[in-house]
């Protein structure tokens, strides 16, 4: 378990190009407002991983939203 002190040096992770982070803002709104664990929301979750993993952030596993 990390320490306070971690939690409060560690940086949080940067995105490379901010209209993809733009994006990925969009579709996260989009797969909170769909049904929990349905196709549509996996299939969200599928191009936020794709923008997630260019600008070399961990992928989003399909229970995180």
């Amino acid at each position: 378990m990390k320490s306070f002190s971690q939690y409060i040096t560690e940086k949080p992770a940067q995105w490379k190009d901010k209209s993809d982070e733009r994006e990925h803002n969009k579709l996260f709104l989009q797969s909170l407002k769909v049904m929990p664990s349905s196709p549509k929301q996996k299939k969200i979750i599928q191009q936020m991983n794709v923008l997630r993993k260019k600008n070399g952030l961990k992928p989003l596993e399909e229970n995180e939203t």
